[in-house]
């Protein structure tokens, strides 16, 4: 997506998030400053740079564990440890060392 349209998605799609979360917690009878204030707390990052990253932060590929195995054993790394979280939510954890 060129930056004009970057600049587009973002100045339609960010006024609407906060639009919804304004009319969210006045619905819910709380303060929507909190929303924003506190945003980082509980999600780790920024209510602006999580919106970004909706809108399409950096890309990004699915490897399996036999991928991500095999690219680094092709470039002399030797697997330690590995971690893998199975069918659930979350990242697959590896240690490498140098051959």
């Amino acid at each position: 997506m060129t930056g004009s349209g970057k600049i587009l998605i973002i100045s339609v799609c960010v006024p609407l998030f906060c639009l919804a979360g304004i009319a969210v917690d006045l619905f819910n009878k709380r303060n929507p400053i909190k929303r924003y204030t506190e945003y980082s707390r509980f999600r780790g990052m920024s209510v602006w740079t999580d919106w970004l990253d909706w809108l399409g932060g950096y890309p990004f590929e699915v490897a399996s564990p036999d991928e991500v195995i095999d690219h680094c054993s092709d470039r002399g790394l030797k697997l330690k440890a590995v971690k893998k979280c199975g069918r659930k939510m979350g990242n697959n954890e590896y240690v490498f060392t140098r051959s």
